[in-house]
């Protein structure tokens, strides 16, 4: 590989980290609220931000294990394709079809 390639691949997996990141920290700051708001409220009769949490957290499992075991490669493969549509396209005269 290339160092241009490598690069493009290494800002691919970081942009892909950081958005999983970006997903757990939304994920922790929603569901504080959440407690809070439980708690603030006066604690009904049961733990009702497990649904939240619960639901919330399927989300984040499911972007952890797709990108992680199904697209991770996909991903970085699409990212080329489209790198090099884009550059057959500078190539033609009229380089904005």
């Amino acid at each position: 590989m290339t160092d241009e390639s490598l690069m493009k691949k290494a800002k691919i997996r970081v942009g892909a980290r950081i958005g999983f990141k970006i997903h757990v920290i939304a994920f922790v700051c929603v569901n504080i609220l959440l407690i809070g708001i439980y708690f603030a409220t006066g604690r009904g009769n049961y733990f009702w931000p497990i649904w939240a949490i619960l639901g919330l957290g399927i989300g984040l499992l499911t972007h952890f294990i797709v990108h992680t075991f199904f697209f991770g490669n996909k991903i970085d493969e699409a990212v080329q394709a489209e790198y090099q549509r884009l550059k057959e396209r500078q190539k033609m005269p009229n380089g904005d079809k």
